[in-house]
């Protein structure tokens, strides 16, 4: 098709053209707008509402009875651990333990039962450790004694026992009371025993 139209008109016609297609683009933007906030205003108003009423059930737990009980009891607890630092945290910051009582099991001999182990600890001037009312840390205990009562079939067996205690360089001092080899048979004993650790 020929065009007849003159250079100065198809200008003008080239520029209408797009002024009306930004018109159009910005006329788009603009019901995109209106129709967001159609859409958006409720979802707002909704979101407010349910931040304002879970505000309110935040209050009204903080006032609770059952919010102050747990606080209160979170206090006491807080109290008690602060307390608790007074012990130490595992067995083995007062007394070596593997190193004490799996000798003492490698050193029990036939015809003797161990009924019971009783550790004391000693400080390094020999007075028995008991833990300061004003300090929250664990004396450093240095030779632990140890007490071993059981049963023995008869005292070969019990002093069999003593002599393989004696003869462990761990034990510096090996004690049985006399009174023990009174008894023939099914002899209770309790022997004490303080270490070199």
């Amino acid at each position: 098709m020929i065009n007849l139209l003159p250079l100065q008109q198809k200008k003008s016609l080239y520029n209408l053209l797009v002024l009306k297609e930004i018109a159009f683009f910005l006329w788009g933007v603009f019901f995109i707008e209106i129709v967001c906030v159609i859409f958006l205003v409720p979802v707002y108003f909704f979101l407010k509402a349910k931040t304002t009423s879970s505000a309110l059930e935040v209050a009204n737990l903080k006032n609770s009875e059952s919010f102050i009980v747990d606080k209160n009891m979170n206090t006491t607890i807080d109290d008690i651990n602060s307390k608790l630092t007074v012990f130490p945290k595992t067995f083995s910051e007062i007394y070596p333990s593997s190193d004490i009582l799996i000798p003492l099991t490698k050193h029990r001999v036939a015809g003797v039962s161990i009924t019971g182990i009783t550790f004391e600890a000693r400080s390094p001037n020999n007075e028995v450790v008991k833990p300061a009312a004003n300090k929250k840390t664990v004396i450093e205990v240095t030779k632990p004694d140890i007490e071993i009562r059981g049963v023995a079939k008869n005292r070969l067996a019990l002093l069999a026992f003593q002599k393989s205690l004696e003869s462990d360089p761990l034990y510096s001092v090996v004690t049985v009371p006399i009174s023990d080899f009174v008894k023939g048979e099914n002899i209770t004993f309790s022997i004490l025993i303080t270490t070199t650790l």
